[in-house]
C-alpha cells in the first residue's frame, strides 16, 4: 500500500486524494461527451462535478457527525476538521441534491442529468474505492483466505490478513458501470439508468457488507445494509413504475398493426 504518494514540504499528496481527484476528472471527461451526445454545452460537466464534488463532501461529513455525534459534543472542532467521516452514503445524497440544484440553475433537464451520470456514479465510486485500498482503510474482517491482505502501514493499521473489501466493491462498481455505460443508448427513459444504477449498487453493498467490520445498526443489519435496501426499493418501484406503463402502449401498438 501507497498511503503518501508525494511530499512538498509540508504538504502530502496520498493515495486517497490523488484517486478521488482522478475519479473526479475521469467522470468529468465522460460527463462532457455525453453532454455533447445529447447537445448541450460540454463545458457545464465540470459544474456538474463541482457541485457534486461539494455537496458529496458536505453530506458524507454531515452524515458522520451525526453517526458520531457523542464524540462530536466532546471534541466538535476536531471532529468537523478531521480528516475521517467521508461515508459514502451521505456523500451520494450530499451530492444528490447539489447536483439537483445547480442542474435546475442550469436549466437541464434533472432526468437527462441523472440518466447519464449514473453510470458514472458507479465508475468514480469505483475508483475511490482504489484510493481506500493504497491508503489502507475501509478493509473487511479477518479471513484466512489467500488473497486476505494485510495494512500495517495504512491510515487504519492491521497486521492481519483481512478481506479486502475495497477490491470487491471496486470490482462490483467497475462492472455496474460497464453495463449501464454499455446499454445507456438503447434505454429509452432518462431515469432508468438511475434506477438501475440503485438497485446493483445497493445489492452490491449489501453483499460487501457481510465481510466488512461495521458495527450493527438495526437488528442483524448494519446502518450500509439499511440504506442499500432503501435504495433497492427506490430503484425497484422506480423501474416496475415505468415498464409496468410500457405493457399497455406496447398492446396498443401491436393491436394498431
Amino acid at each position: 500500500m501507497y498511503p503518501i504518494l508525494f511530499k512538498f514540504g509540508p504538504i502530502q499528496i496520498t493515495s486517497f486524494g490523488f484517486m478521488m481527484a482522478f475519479a473526479f476528472l475521469t467522470c468529468a471527461w465522460l460527463l462532457r461527451k455525453e453532454l455533447s451526445r445529447n447537445k448541450k454545452d460540454p463545458e457545464l460537466a465540470y459544474e456538474l462535478v463541482m457541485a457534486a464534488a461539494l455537496g458529496g463532501v458536505a453530506g458524507a461529513k454531515l452524515n458522520f457527525l451525526l453517526i458520531y455525534f457523542d464524540s462530536v459534543l466532546r471534541d466538535p472542532i476536531g471532529m468537523i476538521f478531521s480528516g475521517a467521516g467521508l461515508v459514502w452514503y451521505g456523500g451520494f445524497i450530499g451530492g444528490m441534491i447539489a447536483t439537483i440544484y445547480w442542474t435546475r440553475k442550469l436549466n437541464l433537464s434533472v432526468g437527462m442529468v441523472a440518466g447519464i451520470t449514473a453510470p458514472l456514479l458507479a465508475l468514480g465510486h469505483g475508483i475511490g474505492r482504489i484510493g481506500c485500498f493504497l491508503v489502507g482503510d475501509d478493509w473487511g474482517k479477518p479471513t484466512d483466505v489467500s488473497w486476505g491482505v494485510a495494512f500495517p502501514n495504512g491510515i487504519d493499521p492491521v497486521d492481519f490478513p483481512v478481506h479486502p473489501t475495497q477490491l470487491y466493491e471496486m470490482t462490483a462498481l467497475f462492472a455496474i458501470f460497464a453495463i449501464i455505460w454499455y446499454n445507456r443508448k438503447k434505454i429509452e427513459s432518462n431515469w432508468i439508468p438511475l434506477w438501475y444504477y440503485l438497485v446493483l449498487s445497493g445489492i452490491q453493498r449489501f453483499i460487501v457488507e457481510y465481510y466488512r467490520k461495521n458495527d450493527l445498526f438495526f437488528g442483524a443489519f448494519t446502518q450500509a445494509q439499511i440504506v442499500s435496501i432503501i435504495l433497492i426499493i427506490i430503484g425497484s418501484y422506480g423501474l416496475y413504475q415505468y415498464y409496468s406503463s410500457q405493457v399497455p402502449q406496447r398492446a396498443g401498438a401491436k393491436s394498431n398493426s
